[in-house]
């Protein structure tokens, strides 16, 4: 039982940082107009298999 809760926390823990990560660099690349867009700051930063060309 504390085997499977520690793998709910850490699946949500990897969530949340994702999204937040994700929102952050959002703001970033509207706010500096990076070259190439969300996409490239993606591929840039790490979440390329949440890139979308």
């Amino acid at each position: 039982m504390p085997t499977i809760l520690m793998v709910l926390l850490l699946t949500f823990l990897s969530v949340a940082a994702h999204y937040g990560a994700y929102t952050y660099i959002t703001l970033l690349v509207e706010l500096i107009d990076f070259t190439g867009g969300m996409g490239m700051a993606l591929l840039i930063f790490g979440s390329a298999r949440s890139c979308r060309w």
